[in-house]
């Protein structure tokens, strides 16, 4: 019949009824259906969801033990299915309904599956279930399931899956699926899984299928296990079978590809008890469980595991497989602990194996059983493990379970006298061996000793363990003398024999035999296994000398036995071998007799035999006595092996008469140097030592009040001899001696535990034996000779050893824990240094003797002696110390050696020298200096002797040279003066030579002072190569040219003088002009450089090999190169005339009186220099530019110092040399105006001049703030950081992190005013940043000085006519565009350098402003014009312009030299030229009140700049400027940027013209 002619109607109504049931519920409580779906989904991820291949094959097997047969099980895993079919019987209604429930399984007898639940595993694969089944088939989520749910309310579409079971058409689904088709061919339910997931973890689960399986699912006799390899292919099969019913006790398993395999198997029921059952649930309650044990007779021991019908995780020592329906946790993986039937099922498990295991044991191998008990207590697997590994062999002790010597199994009490199974065990030869003369049947058979495993396993059946003995165990000895108890021959031949045999195995092995008393001697009496050293075997005509034990004569001729005792090292008799037997009988309390005869014996003896004889009496802790030179024995132990080492010490040295090798002296214990493991205990110098360790330790507790108690100094070995130190010796010997046992020795600390009664014990410290020894009576080889261990220092003090006793050793010195450090020298060692004299002082020393002295005089502990070791002329000598200077440097040395004065070379440190013992500083004992007549102008040495540089390394560049009439240096001493004359010295950096040295002679005294180290030829070769350099062919036609433009491009070319020219200049004029010949070019250059032409082109004049000096301004060698090359002297520049550090005023002019304002603010000044109120010593003074806010200052500094009201010195801040020197002019004027009879001295503190404090009453200290932030902190100027008063110049700067640190240093911080402190600005703001002006005023707290009307103080001075009349006028300027890269001009807001440059090079601009100058000056042609250009290039394009055009112009910027720009400022003032275009040069520091004009071609934001830039032209007639003067702004556009510039917000400053 075809399967849906089989179809069951009930069962598919069943089906219907199932799916109506379902959605009935589903709609009456949509909640349930929630649940059902969140419950697959544990199903998915639970302990369920990787056991498809179990559950399924469980559910099978199931099947086919319901229809009381065997039969057969296939899955398949092909066309992206998993089927499993089964030839059981089919699904019925209450099968239907497990699978659609869970919880609701029928199972309750030996049925492998429970619940229900294991098919619930299918979720974790399929989506679609479906099975089919001769009574009725159907699936889940069908495809119109989901139409089946419309209207009921879910979570997010999700349907549960095994709840509604849908009817399916065997017959189309078979017609659709040849796979399946084939299948229902034979089974009758197939379960089909089309795979969503998880395909791969199963191809891999089914091809590694264990075959055991089939042992438990006893109705299974055939798994097939077919797998497709790749989609479209043929599925390949696997049959895995099972030969034999495990009811039979024995099955054969075959797997494919593998042997077939033997297994014995025994099954038990088990019927819960009530005390189990309780612990049960209703649904895990039956009423008998079956619990079954399979093994491998024949595998070895191996790993066991527990089953419950599919391998679980936990393991057990206990070979072979234990399956029951355990008790298991959710994952079914592990058992649950603590589970009271899983601990009944193993009760029965343990019994089962005992059964089974025993089988194993046969004829060939009665001791097989025993591969397949636990290891008891070793490598425990899991909980099961631990209670088979107990349980098994507890039951096991009433059990035959041991083989006999027959190999029948017995009871473990059988046994007795078992010989050792572990430590060490005997090997199943040596047992076999035994038991084959044994008189007695009670021992395991001897396969039971073949391994270790059935070693461990007979021991535990015993009653032992790994770790104890079982009780029916002996010793291996004890063994083995059992055996000889009759003193067979053949039972002695065979103890022997075993002993022979297991005494190689191991060291333990061998203990464990060495005393088993077999073998058998003359006179009837047993010796050890071990007593080779004193038992000899017996040799045919052989004399046996007194005292030698021989074996049994007859015995040792029998069998083997006399072989096996020679493998066990027993000899025969010979001299060798007598003198090893009277070498073993040796004894402590031999007489002198007896060690002749010994030594006579050994001696006769071959070297190696008498060398081990002596190593065996040592061996064995006896002193060997030695013959010595003075007549006496004494221990080797106390002799020395080397004639050569103290050969004076007889009694310590062999009598080589009577032993003439050395080697054995050696061998018998004498040494020739100390050796550990030394027996202190009998050194000549215990008593003493002991005796010494107990007076300190009863002074130690009588501190504490603790007397009348037993001290006990330990008896220990070391390194020793001790006592040889207390022989004669030479100091050589001694050192050598002691190096020897502080190398060696351990630690130089023992504790002594003293009982003090009631358990109360104290710990004293105390010297080890060799640590005293070695203080008391060691000696060091130190740099200052032989010393005592107390009287030395470490070698790491080494480089003091030429004064202190530094031992030479370092190993020795680390070992002995010397003072290492100078602090830790003793006060004994610096008195001995401090007395010795009469030695050199070589340079290598001189530091360390320096240390030495400033260490004693630091120390209170040692007297001002009356002498101190000094150096005088390099030799030491005991001076008085108010004779002795300190000297600091190298020159102090030589003046004082000079001078016959002694000192002591401290290097700068000189401690507490002076303070202690009051030693002469430098000053006191000497004053040299050097006396220089006659002094000229110094030249840079390069201008000179060009040539020299390119000889030498060190830079020249610097350097210089003066010339004298004559030199010397002056010395003046506690000895008198003397005077030594010089050829040259060094003086501030210059080297000065006497005028009467020719160049050469020059030369080489530069050479010497300069340390360039110049040859005599070195010297010629210079002076020939700065001639041939002055006489060059191009020097010849530059002197021949007929000009100045000539003689320019001659040098250098036209082409470089272009280069020359400032930026911009020269297409600015070629535009106008059109393009300008060689000849022009020169012209131009030479009006725009002037008198700096040549030195403007000096680099271009070197690189074609002219000579040019370093020094312009008119020296000497620059108007000598100028003049060879043919220009007149001017080119060489204007000397400066140097202005001295120290300007010293005194005398009286007339000034005009101050203006009121004026007057008001220097009252103000006054009140913030008196006042005791912190807060008001700050402030800031302004004055707009041309008020006189310099003169109003220095007016009331002076007022201040006059009336004593500060004290000196005044520290004056500004931020250039102009600014200085316009500060030191005002102070000059005002002093000799309204000063008193006293000098006032105003110092300049910047670049070229040194400062000192002054010796006058009143002085000005005038400093540039880049010096002061670099020089201040130095020592020096400690009384500079202590002004009365502090002024900063221009003070709207001051707001940078220099002024910071000046000001700190100066006691003025945010929280610190210790000093008043004024500000001078003409723009009390900077900038237009919130932040930065806020800070700017709290530097100068808040407080601001002023006098004028605060909403128009412009007016107010022009009223006063201290201020000019403005009038105004505008040019068109450029548009400038900004773009996103200009972050700088953004962050700033301030026009860059960059978009200056740009402004400066647009010619029309340039030349708007030009002609405006030009048409003012047509007009009012005696008006002194100042501009302020956008850039260098443009300031020189500007004036370029205007002198081509007959206007008397000139330009300066800041990269021109200092005396250029005065030069040129002074041209300007004085009217020798009309118009002055400068670059960002003259806006501070610059008074030019008669300027007329003032032209703003340099654009900016800044309200700052601008008012410095339109103040130089500001000043009225009362203050000697004019009426009026006219302002010209160029107005600049800035694209994307809507602030205006700065010049629009000064509107309040002009009248329009």
């Amino acid at each position: 019949m075809s399967w849906p002619e089989l179809m069951e109607p009930a069962l598919q109504e069943y089906i219907e009824e199932r799916q109506a049931t379902a959605l009935r519920t589903y709609e009456n409580d949509p909640d349930l259906l929630t649940e059902h779906v969140r419950q697959e989904d544990s199903f998915r991820t639970g302990g369920y969801g990787t056991r498809q291949i179990s559950e399924l094959l469980q559910n099978a097997v199931d099947a086919i033990g319901a229809g009381g047969g065997t039969g057969m099980v296939e899955f398949r895993l092909a066309d992206g299915a998993l089927y499993c079919a089964n030839e059981g019987v089919g699904f019925s209604r209450e099968g239907v309904r497990a699978v659609t429930y869970a919880f609701l399984s029928t199972k309750r007898g030996d049925e492998i599956g429970r619940f229900g639940l294991g098919f619930k595993s299918v979720l974790g694969i399929s989506d679609n279930p479906q099975i089919y089944s001769r009574g009725v088939s159907f699936e889940f989520n069908a495809p119109d399931t989901a139409e089946l749910f419309a209207g009921i309310p879910n979570e997010g579409g999700r349907l549960p899956l095994l709840r509604i079971p849908t009817l399916a058409d065997p017959a189309v689904a078979a017609a659709e699926d040849p796979n399946l088709a084939e299948l229902m061919s034979w089974a009758t339910t197939v379960v089909k899984l089309p795979l969503t997931r998880e395909g791969d973890r199963l191809r891999k689960e089914l091809s590694n299928f264990d075959v055991e399986a089939l042992l438990f699912f006893k109705p299974l006799e055939r798994l097939r296990i077919t797998v497709q390899e790749s989609p479209g292919s043929a599925p390949l099969s696997k049959d895995f079978t099972r030969e034999g019913h495990p009811d039979d006790g024995e099955v054969h398993l075959v797997a494919p590809g593998k042997e077939r395999e033997r297994w014995l198997y025994a099954e038990r029921e088990y019927r819960p008890t009530i005390d189990v059952s309780s612990t049960l649930s209703a649904t895990s309650l039956r009423e008998s469980m079956t619990v079954s044990y399979a093994v491998r007779p024949e595998g070895r021991a191996g790993v066991g595991r527990l089953w419950a019908w599919f391998p679980l995780q936990d393991e057990t020592t206990a070979s072979g497989v234990f399956n029951a329906p355990w008790q298991v946790n959710d994952d079914r993986t592990t058992l649950i602990p603590g589970s009271q039937l899983n601990r009944a099922m193993l009760g029965v498990a343990a019994e089962l194996f005992l059964d089974v295991v025993a089988r194993a044991s046969t004829p060939t191998d009665f001791a097989a059983h025993l591969d397949l008990f636990p290891a008891r207590g070793r490598e425990i697997r899991s909980n099961a493990d631990r209670f088979l590994s107990d349980e098994i062999p507890k039951k096991a002790s009433s059990r035959p379970m041991i083989p006999d010597v027959g190999g029948r199994l017995r009871v473990p009490t059988y046994f007795e006298r078992v010989p050792e199974l572990k430590s060490p065990p005997v090997t199943a030869a040596a047992v076999r061996a035994w038991e084959e003369v044994a008189p007695r049947d009670n021992l395991p058979h001897w396969q039971s000793f073949t391994t270790a495993t059935r070693r461990a396993r007979l021991r535990t059946l015993l009653g032992g363990s790994d770790e104890q003995r079982s009780p029916k165990e002996v010793g291996v000895a004890g063994w083995l003398q059992e055996l000889v108890h009759d003193r067979g021959a053949e039972s002695v031949e065979t103890a022997v024999s075993i002993a022979a045999s297991l005494s190689p195995i191991s060291a333990e092995m061998k203990d464990a035999v060495a005393s088993a008393p077999i073998v058998p001697l003359e006179g009837g009496r047993w010796a050890r296994v071990d007593a080779s050293s004193t038992v000899l075997l017996p040799l045919e005509g052989a004399a046996i000398p007194a005292g030698v034990h021989i074996v049994d004569r007859a015995l040792a001729a029998f069998g083997s036995i006399a072989d096996d005792l020679r493998s066990l090292g027993f000899r025969v008799v010979s001299a060798d071998e007598t003198a090893i037997a009277l070498a073993n009988s040796a004894s402590d309390h031999w007489s002198p007799l007896d060690w002749g005869r010994f030594w006579n014996v050994v001696s006769s003896a071959t070297p190696q035999t008498a060398v081990r004889a002596i190593a065996d009496v040592r061996g064995r802790g006896i002193d060997i006595h030695l013959p010595t030179r003075a007549g006496t024995w004494r221990p080797a132990r106390e002799m020395l092996s080397n004639p050569a080492f103290a050969p004076s010490v007889a009694v310590r040295h062999v009598d080589s008469d009577l032993v003439p090798s050395m080697a054995l002296v050696h061998a018998a214990g004498a040494s020739p140097r100390p050796v550990t493991g030394y027996p202190l205990g009998r050194d000549g110098l215990r008593v003493r030592y002991v005796s010494s360790i107990e007076q300190m330790a009863r002074a130690f507790l009588a501190r504490s009040g603790i007397g009348g108690v037993r001290i006990i100094v330990p008896d220990a070995d070391g390194v020793g001899p001790l006592d040889v130190l207390e022989e004669k010796l030479t100091d050589e010997e001694r050192v050598s001696w002691t190096r020897e046992i502080l190398t060696a020795m351990g630690s130089r600390e023992i504790t002594l535990n003293v009982p003090l009664g009631g358990r109360k014990t104290a710990e004293i410290p105390a010297s080890s034996f060799e640590w005293w020894a070695a203080r008391n009576f060691g000696r060091l080889a130190t740099t200052q000779g032989v010393r005592s261990l107390t009287d030395a220092v470490s070698w790491r003090l080494s480089r003091y050893g030429a004064f202190l006793p530094v031992v030479i050793d370092g190993e020795v010195s680390t070992v002995v824990g010397l003072p290492n450090e100078l602090a830790s020298v003793s006060d004994a060692h610096l008195v001995d240094f401090l007395s010795r004299a009469g030695y050199p002082l070589n340079p290598a020393v001189v530091e360390p003797f320096a240390e030495l002295l400033r260490l004693s005089a630091s120390r209170d502990s040692i007297p001002i002696p009356d002498v101190i070791p000094a150096v005088s002329r390099g030799t030491v000598s005991l001076t008085p110390p108010h004779e002795v200077a300190v000297a600091e440097k190298s020159a102090d040395v030589t003046a004082l050696d000079e001078a016959g004065v002694a000192y002591i070379p401290t290097g700068g440190d000189i401690g507490d020298l002076v303070r202690r013992w009051a030693l002469l500083l430098p000053g006191e004992a000497l004053q040299q200096s050097l006396e220089i007549l006659g002094l000229g102008e110094s030249t840079p040495v390069l201008d000179l002797y060009p040539s020299l540089q390119g000889r030498v390394v060190a830079r020249l560049g610097k350097q210089r040279i003066a010339r004298a009439e004559s030199i010397a240096r002056v010395l003046r001493s506690i000895h008198g003066e003397s005077k030594r004359p010089l050829t040259s010295a060094v003086q501030d950096g210059v080297v000065v030579v006497d005028r009467s040295l020719d160049h050469q002679g020059a030369l080489e005294q530069i050479s010497r002072e300069l340390d360039l180290r110049l040859t005599a030829d070195d010297v010629r070769g210079v002076l020939r190569d700065d001639e041939s350099m002055r006489r060059s062919e191009l020097i010849e036609r530059a002197q021949a040219a007929r000009n100045n433009e000539q003689r320019l491009l001659i040098l250098v070319g036209a082409d470089v003088l272009r280069q020359r020219l400032p930026k911009g200049l020269l297409p600015a004029v070629e535009s106008r002009t059109g393009k300008l010949d060689d000849r022009e070019i020169a012209e131009l250059f030479i009006r725009v450089q002037g008198q700096d032409a040549v030195r403007a082109v000096r680099e271009d004049l070197a690189r074609v090999g002219v000579p040019v000096p370093k020094q312009w301004d008119g020296s000497a060698t620059a108007q000598s190169a100028v003049k060879r090359l043919g220009f007149d002297t001017s080119f060489a520049g204007t000397r400066e005339a140097r202005r001295m550090s120290v300007t010293q005023v005194q005398g009286q002019v007339i000034l005009n009186e101050l203006h009121d304002f004026q007057r008001s603010l220097a009252a103000q000044i006054t009140e913030l220099a008196t006042t005791h109120h912190p807060e008001k010593k700050r402030g800031l003074l302004y004055l707009p530019t041309g008020a006189g806010k310099t003169r109003v200052t220095v007016e009331a500094i002076l007022h201040l110092l006059k009336e004593r009201q500060v004290e000196a010195p005044i520290l004056w801040i500004a931020q250039s040399e102009e600014l200085c020197e316009q500060a030191i002019t005002a102070f000059a004027e005002v002093w000799r105006w309204m000063g008193d009879e006293r000098p006032l001295d105003v110092s300049r503190f910047w670049s070229g001049h040194e400062l000192d404090e002054s010796t006058e009453e009143l002085q000005i200290v005038v400093a540039i703030d880049d010096t002061l932030a670099s020089r201040l902190n130095e020592p020096q100027y400690g009384w500079l950081t202590r002004p009365g008063l502090v002024v900063i110049d221009e003070a709207h700067t001051a707001g940078t992190k220099t002024y910071t640190e000046i000001l700190r240093s100066l006691g003025l911080t945010a929280n610190r005013t210790e000093r008043p402190l004024l500000g001078l600005t003409a723009t009390p703001f900077r900038g237009r940043n919130e932040e930065l002006n806020r800070r700017f005023v709290e530097r100068f707290g808040s407080n601001r000085l002023e006098s004028l009307d605060p909403e128009d103080p412009i007016g107010e001075l022009r009223e006063r006519d201290v201020l000019s009349e403005v009038d105004y006028d505008i040019l068109s300027g450029v548009s400038v565009g900004v773009g996103d890269q200009d972050a700088e001009f953004r962050r700033m807001k301030e026009v860059t350098k960059n978009m200056l440059t740009l402004i400066g090079q647009d010619m029309g601009r340039t030349q708007g402003v030009v002609d405006h100058i030009q048409a003012l000056l047509t007009k009012n042609p005696d008006w002194p014009v100042l501009v302020f250009a956008a850039s260098v290039a443009s300031a020189h394009t500007i004036a370029a312009l205007l002198v081509l055009q007959g206007v008397r112009a000139d330009s300066i910027d800041g990269g021109a030299r200092k005396q250029e720009r005065r030069r040129v400022v002074e041209r300007f003032k004085s009217g020798e030229s009309q118009v002055l275009v400068n670059c960002d040069l003259l806006t501070q520091g610059f008074d030019a009140p008669k300027v007329r004009a003032l032209y703003i071609a340099r654009p900016t934001f800044s309200p700052n700049r601008y008012l410095q830039m339109v103040g130089r032209g500001l000043r009225g007639p009362a203050n000697g400027g004019t009426d009026r003067c006219l302002i010209v702004n160029v107005a600049d556009t800035f694209e994307q940027f809507g602030e205006r510039l700065a010049y629009n917000e000064f509107d309040y400053l002009w009248s329009k013209k």
